[in-house]
């Protein structure tokens, strides 16, 4: 039988990338002024630079989680795209990853299919996340997205891992006293979200909303919905 269900949260639950575009170009308002440069130069940096150093991230053997944290990348992205303008300094940097994390904490953009799909799950099972985010970033944008009512546990990179290694996944479970093959775990990203359930043994079910095909060598999931709404039947079937 199933008895938790745990989920990520950008991408998932709340619409990551409108999410993180509105809050680029505000940050990109307030920086553009205060340093007195081009703000569609510094939002091309910004772009550029942020798909540079998560590609180091991604393609690093080992995710360095524990010693690049959530905010030590906000600040490495802005840092790069502000030496691109012309702007260095640690300082300016830090401003720039004050603000953006300001305003990505005041937005979150939940999916249509979230709430009616929590609303029928937490009567039957125990919710929680596990995400990539912070405790910064992530417990104040689930606050600003209404969902606190619904999860028991929220674990985030601050328990020292990051998805996919088990020990963030091991440290949720442990929250709610749940065993991996009786645990859940839905998700957008097959590498960090399904690969890493699969390690510790529990039920992947990769949401893919956009009905993407898996390529050679990505992790396999347990189950595929491409809407929330379709995720209480699933669970119905596997637990029988």
């Amino acid at each position: 039988m199933l008895e938790a269900v745990f989920f990520d949260v950008d991408g998932t639950l709340v619409d990551d990338d409108a999410d993180w575009r509105s809050s680029v170009k505000a940050t990109a308002d307030v920086v553009a002024e205060r340093h007195r440069i081009d703000r569609a130069g510094l939002l091309t940096a910004y772009y550029t630079a942020a798909t540079q150093v998560w590609r180091t991230i991604r393609d690093a053997r080992s995710p360095p989680w524990g010693n690049m944290d959530e905010p030590s990348v906000v600040r490495e992205v802005w840092r790069s795209a502000l030496v691109e303008c012309s702007v260095a300094g640690l300082h300016a940097a830090e401003h720039a990853a004050s603000v953006y994390v300001r305003q990505r904490c005041a937005r979150a953009a939940v999916f249509a299919d979230v709430r009616d799909c929590l609303v029928a799950l937490r009567a039957k099972y125990r919710l929680g996340v596990i995400t990539n985010g912070s405790n910064a970033t992530h417990l104040p944008k689930i606050e600003a997205a209404s969902l606190n009512e619904y999860f028991e546990s929220v674990t985030t990179t601050d328990c020292g891992s990051g998805k996919p290694l088990p020990a963030i996944f091991g440290h949720a479970l442990a929250s709610l006293d749940a065993e991996p093959a009786h645990s859940v775990y839905v998700g957008d990203l097959l590498s960090w979200d399904i690969g890493g359930a699969n390690r510790v043994g529990m039920v992947s079910i990769w949401l893919n909303r956009s009905r993407a095909q898996r390529g050679v060598g990505d992790p396999v999931p347990r189950a595929e919905v491409a809407s929330l709404h379709e995720l209480p039947n699933v669970l119905s079937r596997l637990s029988a």
